[in-house]
């Protein structure tokens, strides 16, 4: 059982209250890691013409919702690839726990940038291996968002409080 004056060990599990921690942390970090990405799809989509302002607005909302979307998955991702690959494959000196980035793999460079006397390393397994794995999880972060978020703009172009935002094309 691990207790919090337990020196941290990359090979314990996760404990659940961890868990929910990191994933709350990864909402907020992602979050405004996206912000940016959002703000440069508004001005992106000004140049291109609208048929009317509704028009601008519902490509607004969509992209918007996209990348709510997105992020929600990405951070689910990520934090069962922080749970069950890191510390359980390799280890590396990223105490962020954003270790996984489905757009871009994970190389031994990245795993072996030092942090004071600590470095990374595999356990186990081959850097291909583990990019395999990075491909298991980009696949099903990318899947899992275009699959949800066709059904999410489905229910709330049902929704009257969000029609006007969704339903203009």
């Amino acid at each position: 059982m691990y207790s919090p004056i337990e020196p941290f060990s990359p090979q314990r599990a996760f404990e659940i209250y961890e868990f929910i921690f990191m994933v709350a942390f990864q909402l907020v970090f992602m979050s405004a890691a996206c912000s940016p990405v959002f703000l440069i799809g508004c001005i992106v989509a000004l140049f291109i013409p609208p048929k009317n302002k509704p028009a601008y607005h519902g490509r607004v909302g969509r992209f918007g919702l996209l990348l709510i979307t997105f992020v929600v998955t990405w951070v689910l991702f990520n934090s069962l690839w922080s749970t069950y690959i890191w510390s359980h494959f390799y280890y590396s000196t990223d105490f962020l726990y954003t270790d996984f980035l489905p757009y871009w793999p994970i190389t031994q460079g990245y795993i072996d940038i030092p942090f004071g006397n600590e470095k990374g390393y595999l356990i186990g397994i081959t850097i291909t291996q583990l990019q395999l794995l990075w491909l298991l999880f980009a696949i099903g972060t990318w899947s899992f968002t275009f699959v949800l978020y066709p059904l999410l703009r489905r229910i709330l172009t049902a929704s009257e409080s969000y029609k006007y935002v969704f339903s203009h094309e």
